[in-house]
Formats: C-alpha cells, sequence, structure tokens
C-alpha cells in the first residue's frame, strides 16, 4: 500500500456513520444568488478550490457550553500521478474568530480548505465532518499543533513531506474527536468537477431540498413567498469552484527560483556569450514549466508566452544601458586626450 492510500484509508476512518444521516443537497443553480461561474472545468485550463462556505451550529447543542466544534474536511485528487488527500481542520478558535457565539448560532464563512490545484481527469472526492468534542477534553495546546500543520500543508514542495504533514493532521484529528460519532459526515465524488455549491444538513425532516438556497453566502430556505437564513438544525454549506491561474501562487513552486535566476542574467546578458548562456537556462524552464504537476497545460503555455517576452525585454535593456554607457565614455575620453596637451 502506498503512502498515499495508507492515508485515505486513515482518512476515511473519520468518516463514522452519524447518530442520524445527513441530508446532503447539490443547490440548483438557479437558487444560488451568486452562483459559481463557468460549467464543467477542464483539466487542461483550470484549477479547482474547495471551500467552506458557511457553519452553522445550532444552539440548542450547548454548543461552546459543553461541547467545542470541529470540522475536519478532506478532498482526494491525483497529484503527479499519486493518489493524494488534502486535509484540513477548522477548529474552534477559528470559529469563534470568524462568528462568535450568538443567540441563533454561530457560523465561519469563507474558508478555503483545499486549493488551488489544477483539475485531475478522473475528478475529486470532497469528504466533510462535523464532530463535537467535550470541552472539558480538549488539549488546546494539541489543538494548536494539528491547526499549524494543517496551515502549513503545501503540495509545491513535494509529495513526501506533505504526506508526511497531511498524516499528523489526520492522526491529530483521530486523536482529537477520539470514538465520538460525528454530527454532520459524508463523502461525495464529483466526476466530472462542476463548479456548485453543496449542503450538509443535520435534517429533522422539516425542511425540502427543494426549498433551500442560498442566499449572502449562507443557506436559506423559502418560507411562502419569501427567503429566510435557515436555522433549524446544524449544517455545512461547501462548494467547489474554478479558480483562474492569476490565484496561484507562483512564488511557492521550486521553478520560480529558477526563474529569478533567468532574470538576473537577463539584465546583465549584454554579450552573445552571456545572452546564449541566459537562453539556455530559459529553455531549461521552458521544461519544467510544462512537466510541473502544480500547473495546468494552458497556464505553462501563458507563463511560457509572458516569461520569454520578459526575459527578452530584460535584455533589450541592459543592451540599451550599455551602449548609453559606451556614448557618455566617448566624450570623456576626448576631453581627456584634450586637456592632456596641457601637460606638454
Amino acid at each position: 500500500m502506498s503512502a498515499g492510500e495508507s492515508l485515505t484509508a486513515r482518512m476515511r476512518g473519520l468518516l463514522r456513520t452519524p447518530a442520524r444521516p445527513p441530508l446532503w443537497v447539490a443547490i440548483d443553480p438557479q437558487r444560488v444568488d451568486r452562483p459559481l461561474s463557468g460549467g464543467l472545468l477542464d483539466p487542461r485550463r483550470d484549477y479547482f478550490a474547495v471551500r467552506i462556505n458557511r457553519l452553522h451550529l445550532g444552539y440548542e447543542r450547548e454548543w461552546f457550553t459543553r461541547y467545542v466544534p470541529v470540522v475536519f474536511a478532506a478532498t482526494e485528487f491525483s497529484h503527479d500521478g499519486t493518489s493524494t488527500v488534502a486535509p484540513a481542520m477548522v477548529g474552534p478558535g477559528l470559529i469563534e474568530q470568524l462568528g462568535g457565539a450568538t443567540p441563533v448560532g454561530t457560523v465561519v464563512a469563507d474558508t478555503r480548505v483545499a486549493g488551488p490545484h489544477p483539475v485531475p481527469p478522473e475528478g475529486v472526492a470532497v469528504s466533510v465532518v462535523l464532530y463535537r468534542v467535550e470541552k472539558e477534553q480538549l488539549a488546546q495546546a494539541f489543538l494548536d499543533v494539528v491547526q499549524s500543520a494543517a496551515g502549513a500543508l503545501d503540495l509545491a514542495a513535494g509529495i513526501a513531506p506533505f504526506t508526511a504533514l497531511a498524516k499528523v493532521v489526520v492522526n491529530g484529528v483521530t486523536a482529537l474527536v477520539g470514538g465520538d460519532q460525528p454530527v454532520l459526515a459524508r463523502r461525495d465524488s464529483f466526476a466530472p468537477v462542476t463548479p456548485g455549491h453543496y449542503a450538509l444538513v443535520d435534517d429533522t425532516g422539516a425542511v425540502d431540498p427543494a426549498d433551500l438556497h442560498v442566499e449572502h453566502g449562507e443557506l436559506a430556505q423559502r418560507v411562502g413567498g419569501g427567503l429566510r437564513p435557515y436555522r433549524a438544525s446544524d449544517y455545512v454549506l461547501y462548494s467547489i469552484e474554478g479558480v483562474p491561474p492569476t490565484a496561484v501562487d507562483l512564488a511557492r513552486l521550486p521553478l520560480y527560483r529558477l526563474w529569478q535566476d533567468v532574470m538576473g542574467q537577463a539584465t546583465t546578458a549584454v554579450s552573445d556569450e552571456l545572452w546564449n548562456g541566459t537562453k539556455a537556462i530559459m529553455s531549461t524552464l521552458v521544461g519544467l514549466l510544462y512537466a510541473s504537476p502544480d500547473l495546468t497545460w494552458e497556464h505553462a503555455r501563458m507563463l511560457e508566452q509572458d516569461w520569454t517576452q520578459t526575459m527578452v525585454t530584460l535584455r533589450e535593456a541592459a543592451v540599451r544601458r550599455a551602449h548609453l554607457a559606451d556614448d557618455q565614455q566617448r566624450p570623456d575620453m576626448a576631453r581627456s586626450r584634450a586637456l592632456a596637451v596641457l601637460d606638454l
């Protein structure tokens, strides 16, 4: 069993059956006030991200008095030919910071738990689990370590270190929740990948899925002729969204250091020999662009064109500066020779 498969098995161990099966609803885009743009995501062109849009906690469960919430999310997909799990944890500290206890519950909004990553051809699977942990049993220092590990996950650093940190997160969540049943738990596969909103609801049988909408980033229910925020029970609203290439942090990629070298050499490549050396490094960089598992093919093509033009522009500026320096030196040399006559 590979490291990725072992991690997947551990992660799925957290998906124990809740005491009551939750209601899962794919919200029709026509029932979303700000629907996510785009149709099917193209693996050659598009990036995806998974976001927890809203977590509502029913006040009747004694949240933050007897229990604290722990949300675990995991996104499974292929990266560099390897099965990968991107785990994330939203702990009570972040929930209180973004939401805060209110008479009608607590919310946490717009927390990205995966991505941006290139869309894999075989699709993705998303697991969302809401646990309640006895407040007196919570080890805050241990929780902080797990949350820090989750925040440090970065596939661009390589599969091996990523998997090691991912195991820390999964094992840490397992230790935190112990053998407790989750309040909500669900795993779903999306192939092909389409942007959309999905709700996981601790349903009491009082809501019709066709009446659920997304309004102002939270779940709403149609009652009579209008919409009102859904407050009847706990729920997690999450989404899969397309992400533009501009959202990808290129500076975190290993190949970006090589691009910095190209720029540095292009600014001094005034001779043909230096320029040929710069172009040779750029040729290597182009190969890395298309081979990178963190970039789509279309994004790599765009970067090749943009970076090549930038390299040429930097070199042309270097040559102009060199010619300007030569032009400034000629009058100085003539003036020096003329003044030298006075010393005869």
